[in-house]
């Protein structure tokens, strides 16, 4: 029981050391001009034609939210979070919509998560979040269709039974859990 718990603890600082390496040791890249991403796409729609569903797009945002933006422009489009933590920093929507944000009082939204059962210690309130990036990559996908969708990463880092794409280019990081996406985090780089 103390080695699962050493591990769980182990992977959990992993993460978190992985998170800051990657808002740390990025350089800043201008983002592209939307004439320059071609014409944009639909949201997904869920069951029963429903159009709610949240779109990641990597280096930009989730949904209404994009990097940059204050913490009430973030509450004004999710609602109040399930909880505050950090001294007010991190804005924690996992139970209820599989969400979370870092926020800097001064630049804004520099963090974003989204989760899945499985990425967090057991015992953890967790829903799965329910969107999917542009390229249709959900929680539960693979490393092959991660891989398909943006290529080689950069880096992969195995830690227990989870494991860890990092996209430098495109700060983010995927994460594993027994080949089932259980996290994906984004961040922003620091000018």
């Amino acid at each position: 029981m103390f080695h699962i718990k050493y591990r769980q603890r182990a992977v959990i600082v992993l993460c978190l050391l992985a998170l800051a390496v990657t808002v740390c040791g990025c350089r800043k890249k201008e983002p592209e001009p939307p004439e320059a991403r071609g014409p944009r796409q639909s949201q997904p729609t869920g069951a029963g034609g429903r159009s709610d569903l949240l779109v990641v797009e990597l280096g930009l945002g989730i949904g209404p939210v994009r990097f940059g933006m204050s913490k009430e422009e973030v509450i004004k489009h999710f609602g109040e979070p399930d909880r505050i933590d950090g001294g007010g920093i991190s804005l924690n929507y996992i139970a209820s919509k599989g969400l979370s944000f870092l926020v800097d009082s001064s630049r804004g939204v520099r963090g974003m998560d989204c989760w899945a059962k499985g990425g967090l210690p057991p015992g953890t309130e967790v829903s799965d979040f329910a969107g999917s990036t542009k390229k249709g990559i959900a929680m539960g996908a693979g490393a092959e269709q991660i891989a398909s969708a943006y290529g080689r990463p950069d880096r992969v880092t195995d830690a227990g039974s989870m494991t860890i794409l990092h996209y430098n280019k495109r700060r983010c990081f995927f994460t594993l859990k027994e080949d089932r996406l259980v996290k994906l985090s984004m961040s922003m780089t620091v000018p």
